[in-house]
């Protein structure tokens, strides 16, 4: 994974982890942080709107394709999607100790900042979309009009 890789999970053992074995946490970060630099890398479709449906891996695809097409992105998460990782790692068998916090401490990192995340009932998908070009896109609260898109 890289010299830069290494040098920073040094610095972070160093700083918050200096009590666990450093070849166990290496690979601890290597294993959380290898799927994300792989998402990184994936080709992009270009389209007008992107739609996810969660903000983990779904959110980090659909941030890279708005910054990199200057469109639209809908998250459509239902508000728990961190909490079930978080969950699903509590009750992981192949995961014990410290490991387990840094698991999930990790995994929330994942979710990606600043993006409107559409919920039933709280935001109009003109305010997901960044636009109110009702041309583009029409919704209203706890009402979706896809047929226009």
């Amino acid at each position: 994974m890289g010299e830069d890789f290494l040098n920073a999970v040094r610095e972070c053992y160093q700083l918050r982890y200096p009590q666990v074995v450093f070849s166990d946490f290496l690979w601890t970060m290597r294993s959380i942080y290898l799927p994300l630099f792989l998402t990184l890398k994936m080709e992009l479709p270009e389209a007008d709107l992107y739609h996810c449906v969660a903000t983990g891996y779904a959110g980090v695809i659909g941030s890279m394709a708005k910054k990199r097409y200057g469109c639209g992105l809908m998250v459509s998460e239902h508000g728990i999607y961190t909490r079930e990782r978080e969950e699903e790692l509590i009750r992981a068998k192949w995961v014990g100790g410290i490991y387990k916090n840094i698991w999930i401490e990790q995994f929330k990192k994942n979710v990606p900042a600043r993006i409107p995340v559409c919920r039933s009932g709280n935001l109009s998908l003109q305010a997901c979309h960044g636009t109110s070009d009702r041309t583009r896109m029409s919704g209203r609260k706890n009402k979706d009009h896809t047929e226009r898109y």
